[in-house]
């Protein structure tokens, strides 16, 4: 009988997530495209843009709280799935394109 015995890693060596910067998490939120369909939250990227001031510390300590508690929010794993039909009789599975949105921010 094989005994599974894991390697015990020294911490330096360890996988770790670093607590991200508001300077990080504003430059990822100005990047993202102004016209992206927002996600099963509703609020436009455009308007997360023009309120990040307000919304900045708020939006790090979460990300920072999803690394420290190994958490990640149920609402960011939430999709909606739309279907788009193509061409030909609906009824036929190929003949429909799923697409998901999801919340817009990469974190």
């Amino acid at each position: 009988m094989f005994i599974f015995i894991p390697r015990i890693y020294p911490l330096s060596e360890q996988f770790t997530f670093n607590a991200v910067k508001c300077e990080q998490v504003q430059n990822i939120v100005t990047s993202l495209a102004s016209g992206q369909a927002p996600g099963t939250d509703k609020i436009p990227i455009l308007m997360i843009k023009d309120c990040l001031p307000a919304l900045l510390p708020s939006l790090t300590s979460i990300i920072n709280a999803t690394f420290a508690f190994v958490t990640f929010p149920l609402a960011w794993k939430t999709v909606e799935v739309t279907s788009i039909p193509k061409a030909g009789d609906h009824d036929i599975p190929n003949n429909n394109t799923e697409t998901d949105f999801t919340a817009p921010c990469p974190f």
